[in-house]
């Protein structure tokens, strides 16, 4: 009987540094990862995001949906990451 590990997202973006897929490779044995959003542009580009911070809605009876942010440094090491990917 073969066993099969259950395969952890493939997070990996240009960020300057390594660190998500640092952390994601420290937290396999809690079952646990960074999960990373992708990013679609108007011209129809697809590209991993930056760290999103969480959000909610204060007044859930206005319409759309939250906002999201994002943050322009690595939360772990500190580097700032690429304008390239940094969303607008």
């Amino acid at each position: 009987m073969t066993t099969t590990k259950k395969r952890q997202p493939n997070n990996k973006t240009d960020t300057g540094c390594d660190c998500v897929e640092q952390v994601n490779k420290s937290m396999e044995k809690y079952n646990t990862y960074i999960h990373r959003e992708f990013l679609f542009s108007r011209a129809g580009a697809v590209r991993m995001a930056p760290l999103a911070l969480p959000t909610r809605k204060i007044d859930s009876s206005k319409r759309g949906p939250a906002k999201t942010v994002f943050g322009i440094y690595c939360p772990i090491c500190g580097k700032k990451y690429p304008q390239a990917i940094a969303p607008h």
